[in-house]
């Protein structure tokens, strides 16, 4: 009899221990992403690529265009347990502004007598000060994005992937130009800034589960608006 507890007891105890032992293993499994999962995502963009934003006049002048950082919605859907595919949308505006030199000008004022002065020690009474032409853009991107994921043994609860963003931007521009004396540069209408349109962006990051369904991500990479994305993701 004492033989049969002895057993009972035993066998009870690796029961408990290996449901236990399960439990915790499912708990570890489920702060990695896997099949059928929805991962919306609120992310924060910046280091923007600095070469494709700049005030682009066929006057010539120099110019440029400030980024600010941008924010993105994204949702993805997990179609295996390291694949998924989603989609973005993002938002940021460029501030940008040029100063023209009076020759590259000169030629499509209403005044070229008043111009030719303003070249010459002999200004009179023209106001030959250089024109400016500032514009503010806002700018709307909507993408797609295909995830690869990929767990670390060593970090269960990290979930390592490389993402692949493709898509397009289209933006609602405002431009001021200052006047040169009374003279409107109204031929100056059609400058405006260079802002990809088409965007892409190709990355490595990582998205570390808090618990059952928060994270917090960083990615880093390749593209032709902005290089490192930082936020945090719900799992439903």
């Amino acid at each position: 009899m004492q033989r049969i507890l002895t057993l009972i007891v035993l066998f009870t105890t690796i029961l408990i221990s290996s449901l236990s032992g399960q439990e915790v293993k499912s708990k570890t499994h489920r702060r990695h992403v896997e099949k059928g999962d929805h991962l919306l995502n609120l992310g924060v963009s910046f280091l923007p690529n600095p070469s494709d934003f700049a005030l682009d006049l066929f006057t010539g002048g120099t110019g440029s265009g400030n980024p600010s950082p941008a924010i993105n919605l994204h949702y993805e859907y997990s179609l295996t347990n390291n694949l998924s595919l989603g989609g973005l949308f993002g938002y940021y505006r460029v501030d940008a502004q040029q100063d023209l030199s009076l020759d590259a000008v000169a030629d499509l004022l209403d005044d070229p007598e008043c111009a030719i002065r303003c070249l010459t020690p002999f200004v009179g009474d023209c106001n030959c000060e250089a024109p400016t032409i500032k514009e503010k853009v806002n700018v709307y991107t909507i993408a797609g994005k295909l995830v690869y994921h990929q767990q670390l043994a060593i970090i269960p609860e990290l979930d390592f992937y490389t993402s692949i963003t493709a898509g397009y931007s289209f933006n609602r521009r405002k431009t001021i130009i200052e006047r040169l004396g009374d003279v409107a540069l109204d031929e100056l209408t059609t400058s405006g800034v260079n802002v990809p349109t088409f965007i892409y962006y190709i990355s490595v990051g990582g998205r570390y589960f808090l618990n059952e369904n928060w994270a917090i991500f960083g990615e880093g990479g390749f593209s032709n608006v902005h290089l490192v994305q930082a936020g945090v993701t719900y799992r439903f």
